[in-house]
């Protein structure tokens, strides 16, 4: 997300809006100061892996990132 915020920083964006599924709040105040907003459908208490708010969140494995990259 970060390296997101800085490419479109240096593309020159009006604005930049962050908007995501979940994410804890330690992560929202730590990113809210690098955009001009962003917002968060779920902010759970309790957050120990992003898979558990998915029905399906397969991994994905080392040779399709590498495949997909290439």
């Amino acid at each position: 997300m970060r390296a997101a915020i800085a490419s479109a920083r240096a593309q020159g964006a009006g604005r930049i809006i962050v908007a995501t599924p979940v994410a804890t709040q330690d992560t929202l105040e730590r990113m809210a100061p690098e955009v001009d907003e962003i917002v968060s459908v779920l902010v759970p208490q309790t957050f120990f892996g992003i898979s558990a708010f998915y029905d399906f969140f397969p991994q994905t494995s080392d040779e399709e990132v590498i495949s997909l990259l290439g």
